[in-house]
């Protein structure tokens, strides 16, 4: 039981600290810079924390009440698709990172973790353009959809943002691996 609420106390904090960092991202417009979402910033990190160190189930469901008030806070969406792929599945895989739970003493598997989940996000936000956003796709690609939106489009975000939230996780990583941090 004691184990139990310390995961559930621990995934929560995370959880609001994805909250926090992600109205800050909001309120320095200028990270964001494309035109239907998407911004360089390290949001996923505590998400990508809370699986590894509590493991798939927490993570999962850390990341999904993340999309959820994320989704209540933006306050809107351009299609029902995009709750399902830019939020329920694309931070809740961010959860998968729970694979290397038992494998975070080792550097490979905590970095492919971060790296892992990220790619897998990215697909998400990917197949959601493809999905539901094709028609917006700039006429010069329109033969070239899904090489535009997962690779000019959603790569261009999604590259940098995993690339800086694998760095952060590698800095604090004894502190992210560590089961004493109280």
């Amino acid at each position: 039981m004691k184990k139990q609420i310390l995961s559930l106390s621990e995934t929560s904090i995370l959880v609001a600290m994805a909250v926090v960092l992600e109205l800050i991202k909001k309120s320095l417009g200028f990270l964001n810079f494309l035109p239907y979402g998407g911004s360089i910033w390290f949001t996923m990190l505590p998400l990508i924390v809370i699986g590894i160190r509590r493991g798939l189930g927490w993570g999962i469901a850390g990341g999904i009440t993340f999309a959820i008030v994320n989704y209540i806070l933006d306050g809107y969406s351009f299609h029902w698709g995009t709750f399902i792929f830019d939020y329920l599945l694309a931070f809740g895989s961010l959860g998968l990172s729970g694979l290397a739970h038992k494998h975070k003493e080792n550097m490979v598997c905590f970095i492919l973790a971060f790296v892992g989940v990220g790619l897998l996000r990215w697909v998400m936000h990917g197949l959601s353009g493809v999905f539901f956003f094709a028609e917006y796709t700039p006429e010069k690609y329109q033969d070239h959809v899904w090489f535009y939106l997962f690779i000019v489009y959603n790569l261009s975000y999604m590259g940098p943002s995993i690339i800086l939230t694998t760095a952060l996780g590698v800095l604090l990583r004894k502190y992210i691996i560590n089961e004493n941090l109280y």
